[in-house]
């Protein structure tokens, strides 16, 4: 069964397990998932699979669920009431306003205005186990673990990737790091003297040198 199955088929195990919860199972009077949000996100992920890449399932107050993404610069957020009723937001720094739908239920309307901001396809993503050559962060932030250099696979020079964990342990959506948002904690020691923030810099800099090379006109 290939990466993309597995990681499917455990993310919406994963909801039944959420919506199996005891009572209280933090503690704190927290709600299993309920039914109806369990239904819901179902049908949301069934008919967007591409978003299910690299996102964070959490339970919410009384059994709500609210699932977090990165995709295309911006950080998205897709909750479900415990009635069925969803929210889709995405906020991409520095830029306004932020999007926002919402609907008492999962309908092919919501889904088209969804669409106007996060095509299918966005993102350049991909699933896979930490490889050798990889480097672990010294400090992980939102789910991201694992940083990933490719060397000259694309014309212009390297690509960067980071790694978020996902439903399954040990393997990871790793996403182009053009495709987050600048706003999230890169201010961090790689090794030695190296930073993160400026290899990230360095990166962003890099690319649209490239972008631009590919864009400029050939000589006749």
């Amino acid at each position: 069964m290939t990466f993309i199955l597995r990681h499917h088929r455990a993310f919406f195990e994963n909801l039944g397990q959420l919506h199996d919860l005891e009572v209280s199972w933090d503690g704190k009077g927290g709600m299993p998932l309920m039914k109806k949000a369990l239904l819901s996100a179902m049908e949301f992920f069934g008919r967007r699979p591409d978003l299910i890449f690299g996102s964070k399932a959490d339970p919410i107050l009384r059994g709500g669920l609210q699932v977090g993404l990165f995709r295309g610069g911006m950080d998205v957020c897709v909750q479900f009431c415990p009635k069925g009723s969803i929210q889709v937001s995405c906020h991409k720094p520095k830029k306004r306003p932020d999007f926002m739908v919402s609907h008492g239920m999962v309908t092919s309307a919501l889904l088209k205005k969804v669409e106007t901001f996060l095509p299918f396809g966005v993102g350049d993503l991909m699933l896979d186990v930490e490889q050798e050559g990889d480097v672990l962060l010294t400090t992980p932030f939102d789910g991201f673990k694992v940083l990933r250099l490719r060397k000259n696979d694309v014309p212009g020079g390297c690509r960067l990737f980071m790694g978020r964990t996902g439903a399954i342990p040990g393997l990871y959506a790793f996403h182009d790091a053009l495709d987050l948002p600048e706003d999230l904690p890169f201010d961090q020691p790689l090794t030695g003297w190296d930073r993160l923030s400026d290899l990230m810099a360095a990166y962003r800099a890099e690319r649209v040198r490239a972008v631009e090379t590919e864009a400029e006109p050939t000589p006749a």
